[in-house]
């Protein structure tokens, strides 16, 4: 009995083309290592999944609730968030809430301060901007995921570095090549405020880090967390 022999392509990365499909291989996160760009229809699928089960709830909170930071786990009194204030104070009740929502799914958000302000100033503004989203997929009238896609793209090129603003998001190393920084606008001066005050972060990052983020935010929600 002769035996088939599987050609030179079944013999390659056998695991990958059957557990993951072809338009999946070159994602890391929602990011496309291959065109450089966030897939936002992949965005719309997860954000869709993620509040299925109760997509008014979601709403909802992120309406009434997002802003407020309760008393008793963090603070000792109530508090509000503002979406526009970017100061140290103001950046680490966006944290306290982004914990509280379990954004990075058990990973703890700060590492160092100001590493992660810029991914937390992006993640809770992307997350607010969900509110536009779920009231789109509420309103009663339907609507593309293509559309969908558009308007979450649109919205969170305000986060997003362009231009000159990507040196922002380099590394930065002494005069000897060592690392000292893994974004050049965690380097704070004595006397100096941050170069990326808006907390701003690449196309890359939206992908990997911050979209990520707001949909286990999105999910927690969804689930009933208590904050």
């Amino acid at each position: 009995m002769i035996t088939e022999l599987p050609n030179s392509e079944d013999l390659t990365n056998t695991t990958e083309s059957t557990s993951t499909p072809p338009e999946k291989r070159f994602l890391e996160g929602y990011y496309d290592k291959i065109t450089q760009t966030v897939d936002y229809g992949m965005v719309v699928e997860d954000i869709k999944d993620a509040v299925t089960t109760d997509k008014e709830k979601v709403l909802e909170y992120l309406s009434t609730k997002l802003l407020s930071v309760p008393a008793g786990s963090v603070l000792s009194v109530p508090t509000i968030i503002s979406y526009a204030d970017t100061s140290d104070y103001n950046v680490e009740l966006m944290q306290s809430k982004l914990e509280l929502l379990g954004a990075t799914d058990k990973t703890p958000l700060k590492p160092s301060f100001v590493v992660e302000r810029s991914y937390t100033i992006s993640t809770f503004r992307t997350l607010q901007v969900m509110n536009i989203i779920l009231r789109k997929l509420c309103d009663g009238n339907s609507i593309s995921d293509a559309n969908l896609s558009v308007i979450i793209q649109d919205q969170v090129k305000r986060q997003t570095t362009s231009g000159e603003e990507n040196h922002f998001r380099e590394e930065l190393r002494n005069s000897q090549d060592m690392l000292q920084y893994s974004f050049k606008d965690a380097d704070v001066k004595k006397n100096k405020g941050y170069i990326n005050p808006e907390g701003k972060v690449t196309e890359k990052e939206m992908g990997t880090k911050i979209l990520p983020r707001v949909i286990n935010a999105l999910r927690n929600i969804s689930k009933g967390i208590s904050t």
